[in-house]
This record gives C-alpha cells, structure tokens and sequence, in this order.
C-alpha cells in the first residue's frame, strides 16, 4: 500500500502468511484481504516483483 485510506491492521493469519515471503515491506498487505468498499477508494499500491 502506498496511498490512500488508512486500512485496518492485519489479522495474526495475515501476518504470519506475510512473514514466508522472500521480501517484506512495512506497508507490505495481502491484497486478498483487503475488501474492496468505497472506503478504500483512491487506495493506491504496488504489486510485488517476487512472491
């Protein structure tokens, strides 16, 4: 995530799927977690070039 409406914290779950990956980032988000509402409009983020 690098813009946008602030998103809820990630679960445990997320958490520990996000700590297998080779590279991890602060703002690093499961994009299947994240619903899409209009909340999240002008949320802005980057697809990672290694997963």
């Amino acid at each position: 995530v690098l813009a946008g409406p602030a998103l809820p914290e990630p679960s445990d779950d997320e958490w520990a799927m996000l700590d297998t990956l080779p590279v991890l980032h602060e703002t690093s988000r499961l994009s299947c977690q994240i619903r899409l509402t209009p909340r999240v409009d002008g949320l802005v983020v980057r697809l990672a070039e290694v997963a």
